[in-house]
């Protein structure tokens, strides 16, 4: 990923072509020597630590760790643990050619010690905020793009920056525009791409979607192109700007952010 950083916009695909990246699947041992509470099963620590891992992984050097189509071979059962890094390699595009939302590539430690203070070791139900948020990344991962994807990235939005559900558009923009630190240019481009990004999601809560089929064939349908170009388009930034906000937080060493809201008034007139 670094060789990839270093280049041009107009170099990326040249080098994203000549990239070594492995063309087979590869098995990996794994060592666990277990303590305590073997009753859990050794295979379901394992995966849980793996989901850890990919997360870990990806917001320290977005795009690096992928999982796709893994499984853990050699247990009584091989739990399913296929997770794409497809959202994050995405999000890292979005900033190699716009510059903006900000995608960096973190100090690994520096990662694993946020995530160790945010992720409650192997539980299943998030118990804080910035669970849910890595929750939601992990739901992400394990499916295609489609309109669900746009529910998990604002289920994700609203808890990282804890607005009500449904809650105004412009509180949503505005906490992230201060999160972010924005300018003014960010900001306009913020609140357009997330302005669509936000109607698809209205017109899938509140009806209005226009459903395909699952195929997403556009050789049988051209007119599924389109629509389909657009919500990758959406996705694309929302992952960007979630991701962006994720390494953020850890750079300023949060747990996860709060909002005071601060009221004012002209005392003048009243003296």
């Amino acid at each position: 990923m670094k060789y990839l950083r270093r280049s041009g916009k107009g170099q990326l695909e040249h080098r994203l072509r000549r990239a070594r990246f492995p063309r087979r699947p590869t098995r990996d041992v794994i060592r666990v020597r277990t303590t305590g509470r073997a009753s859990l099963g050794t295979s379901n620590v394992i995966a849980s630590v793996l989901h850890d891992i990919f997360l870990i992984m990806n917001i320290a050097a977005p795009g690096c760790c992928d999982f796709y189509r893994a499984s853990l071979a050699g247990a009584q059962y091989e739990p399913n643990i296929s997770l794409s890094n497809v959202n994050f390699e995405n999000a890292l595009y979005i900033h190699l050619h716009s510059g903006w939302p900000i995608i960096r590539i973190l100090d690994l430690h520096r990662v694993v010690s946020w995530y160790e203070k945010v992720r409650q070791g192997i539980s299943q139900i998030p118990q804080n905020p910035t669970e849910r948020v890595l929750f939601a990344l992990l739901h992400m991962a394990k499916i295609d793009v489609s309109p669900m994807m746009v529910i998990w990235q604002f289920y994700a939005l609203e808890s990282l920056l804890q607005t009500k559900v449904g809650e105004n558009f412009s509180s949503i923009v505005r906490r992230l525009c201060l999160l972010l630190e924005a300018n003014a240019q960010q900001s306009n481009l913020l609140r357009t791409k997330l302005r669509t990004l936000y109607d698809i999601r209205s017109a899938i809560v509140h009806g209005g979607f226009e459903v395909t089929h699952p195929m997403h064939n556009g050789i049988l349908d051209k007119r599924i192109d389109e629509g389909f170009a657009r919500l990758i388009d959406a996705t694309d930034f929302g992952n960007a700007i979630l991701l962006a906000s994720i390494q953020k937080i850890i750079e300023n060493g949060w747990k996860f952010p709060r909002f005071d809201e601060v009221v004012g008034g002209d005392v003048d007139q009243l003296a």
